[in-house]
């Protein structure tokens, strides 16, 4: 059965978001990495016809994210791993590396020096 009530809603990202959440109803469906947001909007049009609520595709920091699911970042941070922690520390270095080679933004390529600074990984004079 098909519904044609059903609206998707969305807004593109911003600087700063880094996941994408997909909600029907107020319920998360999905959480997907920021890169797959023009997948998870494409998703969410080719589901909107088959229910009569309205989708949702919301770009999110990880604060955002932390907040909508109802963790705080203390406890966020608790429950992780020594290894875990590690290969965040990784992915997250690795992503600023990316953004100062691929970025044209100075905006954005100065924020990932900023986080590499603060990391601890290089020092700025």
């Amino acid at each position: 059965m098909t519904w044609n009530t059903s609206c998707v809603a969305a807004l593109p990202p911003i600087p700063g978001d880094i996941f994408v959440v997909t909600t029907i109803q107020g319920k998360r469906v999905a959480v997907q990495p920021i890169a797959d947001y023009e997948k998870a909007l494409a998703t969410a049009h080719a589901f909107a016809g088959q229910t009569r609520h309205p989708i949702k595709v919301l770009c999110m920091s990880l604060r955002e994210l932390l907040a909508f699911m109802g963790i705080s970042i203390a406890d966020f941070v608790a429950g992780m791993s020594p290894a875990v922690e590690l290969e965040l520390r990784r992915v997250a270095i690795e992503g600023c590396f990316t953004v100062l080679r691929e970025c044209n933004d100075p905006s954005v390529r100065e924020a990932a020096m900023t986080v590499l600074s603060k990391m601890g990984f290089i020092k700025r004079g």
